[in-house]
């Protein structure tokens, strides 16, 4: 197997050259992505990266920025990879399939190129990465497409070791790899395949799968009505909650010939209106009661609330008051 190793710098640039620059390094690395700066400024950035036939490790260090897959590139590359990010300094915000959050250092989240998302990470800040074929990762472990996206993985005592493991393969730029870059390459899989691939979440997706698909079901709806103020509600973080693959969700809800989405509207919506005929919800506003339903805008709510009742919310609140008065 061969091996490849290289880096790139911003360091010697002249500073009108440094994001065209960061663009190409980046695009060369990984693939494309696009770089959002803090006030336009120069990109200060260091990319170093070690190739194993189709196993790409890198390290990625540079200041504040935020790094975007856009939708047509991600649709365009004929190559899908799983990346999986370490933030080694500093943590990193993370966004993908409506998933996001904040990764400490000494965590990982798993990335699919194939789809858009967004990194942001502040000054001094460095990870590495790996960027495995998702082929190769689907033959290995089951349900793994489900972990995209997510903010934490099965076995988290090996996090920090894989992660120390690329870090140190990366910072000896191959050397004396000649005849071991297969083995290497094949090792590091595998032990990515145990951190992924932990029986504990087997376990716990064996034992809620056997419940019914209506049992299954009416647990679904009951989570997801002790949620309806949670903006971040989402078909992934439901199906981990259940310990089911997001597929298998997504089945129960077409087999009653809907979705998620549309699922998680009505419920919002008929709690608004349960909202308004409690006694003291007079005094809500619009945007109150829109908040407390999980919308994240008021037009946003009004719009759908009018769509469902036929009339505004606004109207139905002052509706409420007045039966109210004249009780």
């Amino acid at each position: 197997m061969s091996f490849l190793a290289r880096s790139f710098s911003t360091k010697d640039l002249p500073w009108t050259a440094t994001l065209g620059a960061w663009h190409e390094y980046l695009e060369r690395v990984y693939f494309r992505l696009d770089v959002s700066l803090r006030n336009n400024e120069q990109v200060r950035g260091e990319l170093e990266e070690l190739r194993l036939g189709e196993l790409g490790l890198s390290r990625f260090s540079a200041d504040q920025q935020r790094v975007f897959r856009p939708k047509e590139a991600a649709a365009a590359d004929s190559t899908e990879y799983y990346g999986l990010i370490f933030p080694r300094r500093e943590p990193l915000y993370f966004s993908q399939r409506g998933k996001s959050g904040c990764l400490p250092p000494g965590s990982v989240v798993i990335t699919r190129s194939s789809e858009p998302y967004e990194c942001s990470c502040p000054d001094d800040f460095q990870n590495v990465t790996i960027m495995i074929p998702t082929a190769v990762l689907d033959r290995r472990v089951r349900g793994m497409d489900d972990l995209c996206g997510t903010l934490s993985v099965g076995n988290e005592a090996l996090v920090p070791i894989i992660g120390n493991m690329v870090d140190a393969l990366v910072s000896s730029r191959g050397e004396l790899l000649t005849r071991s870059a297969s083995d290497l390459s094949e090792s590091l899989i595998s032990l990515v395949g145990a951190m992924l691939d932990d029986p504990a979440r087997d376990e716990t997706s064996h034992r809620r799968n056997t419940l019914s698909a209506e049992d299954q079901f009416r647990k679904i709806c009951g989570h997801i009505r002790a949620h309806l103020s949670d903006v971040d509600l989402n078909p992934l973080g439901v199906a981990r909650s259940r310990g089911i693959s997001l597929r298998y969700l997504h089945g129960l809800f077409q087999g009653r010939g809907t979705t998620f989405g549309r699922w998680l509207l009505e419920e919002r919506l008929l709690a608004a209106r349960r909202l308004m005929e409690e006694p003291g919800s007079t005094e809500m506003t619009v945007l109150e009661l829109a908040y407390r339903c999980g919308f994240v805008s008021q037009s946003h709510f009004s719009t759908r609330y009018h769509e469902r009742f036929r009339e505004r919310p606004r109207d139905a609140l002052r509706r409420a008051r007045q039966s109210a008065v004249g009780n």
